[in-house]
């Protein structure tokens, strides 16, 4: 897709800010400064191949997962920001997916994507040597899904 996308891990108090007045997306995302501190959340940057990699995990075994996080399908009810795709997963979802990939490991993951002959974006098979920079970092990625589920945060899904 070649655009940056975050994972920010919401508290409820913000995202029911959030819920109310969709502006303040703009607060989230660091483009609005008025809001100080009191918008700082974790984050997960997943760079430009977060297509892909939600694509890997989908395909080999954690669908659940692509359903949750896939931009491409994002809920009506999501709330919208200009110039960005949006999309946000509950706090019940965020546990079942922190469930799901608990067990993933970027080798399972690269041995079963090139066996399946799993796709990028474009629909092109994905080379070997690429599966370190999709997947290389799961092991981050999971604690990030398990401290949001443990916290019964949100996450907003941000992508510009």
């Amino acid at each position: 897709m070649g655009v940056l996308t975050t994972i920010y891990s919401v508290p409820v108090p913000l995202m029911k800010k959030i819920k109310a007045d969709h502006d303040n997306l703009g607060f989230l995302f660091g483009v609005e400064e008025s809001g100080g501190d009191a918008w700082k959340c974790e984050t997960f940057e997943c760079d430009k191949g977060f297509e892909e990699r939600i694509g890997i995990l989908g395909e080999n075994g954690y669908p659940k997962t692509k359903e949750a996080l896939d931009l491409e399908s994002a809920d009506e009810e999501d709330p919208s920001y200009d110039g960005y795709d949006v999309r946000v997963v509950s706090p019940a979802t965020v546990k079942k997916i922190a469930k799901e990939i608990a067990s993933a490991t970027a080798a399972e993951l690269t041995k079963k994507g090139l066996a399946n002959g799993t796709t990028d974006y474009y629909g092109k098979p994905i080379p070997a040597e690429a599966y370190a920079y999709y997947v290389g970092d799961i092991e981050e990625m999971k604690a990030f899904f398990a401290k949001a589920a443990a916290a019964g945060n949100w996450l907003v899904i941000g992508a510009a």
